[in-house]
This record gives structure tokens, sequence and C-alpha cells, in this order.
């Protein structure tokens, strides 16, 4: 007798199957995703950082403390990475879509029920 969550599984045994190979493609592509977001991110920060070295030297001889600096780059960092995530909602969503509909192609995935998308 199946009961809870495993009722689904008299009707659709193969499911389970399904279920356990979509976790651990969402696993892996988790994974990669971030990896490359801390890459994508720390690098071109740093690089930055490096760049204004300069700049950041010039503003610590007229006066500013160590804490504004690094609050001045924080904040910085911060608007970027709200900009970027604004910019990257839309055409992940189309892509997290299109990865899905492959999927189920595939049939790595069940094909989702009426009124679920």
């Amino acid at each position: 007798m199946l009961t809870g969550e495993d009722r689904g599984l008299a009707e659709f045994p193969h499911a389970h199957s399904r279920t356990i190979g979509l976790w651990i493609v969402a696993f892996v592509f988790g994974l990669m995703v971030l990896v490359v977001a801390v890459l994508g991110v720390a690098s071109p920060l740093s690089l930055a950082v490096q760049q204004r070295h300069r700049e950041l030297a010039l503003l610590r001889a007229v006066g500013a403390t160590p804490r504004q600096v690094r609050r001045m780059i924080l904040v910085e960092a911060v608007l970027l990475s709200l900009v970027a995530t604004a910019l990257a909602t839309l055409p992940s969503s189309y892509l997290g879509r299109w990865i899905f509909d492959r999927l189920v192609t595939g049939d790595v995935a069940a094909p989702p029920r009426c009124g679920s998308r």
C-alpha cells in the first residue's frame, strides 16, 4: 500500500527513476552555475580593484579611511550585481524552459501536467 507522496507511483511507476535522474542533472548543473558565477564575479571584481589601485591610493592620501574605501567597493559591487541580476532574469527564464523541454524530449524528466506551467 502506497501512502503520502508515494501514491503517485501507483499510477506512474516509472516516475521515481526519472526523478532521481533529474535530481542528478539539476545538482550537476547547479554546481556548474555556482562555479561560473563565483569565477564570473570574483575575477572581474578583483581586476577592477587592481586597476583602480592608484585611485584608491589617492582616496587614502586625501583622508579616506580603509573602512570607507571598502564600503565604496562593496556598494559598487552590490549595485553592479543588482543590475546584472535584473538583466539576466528574463533570458534565464526562457533558457530554463528551453532546457526543461530538452530534458522532457530526451525522456530524462516527466512532462508537466496540464495547468502546471
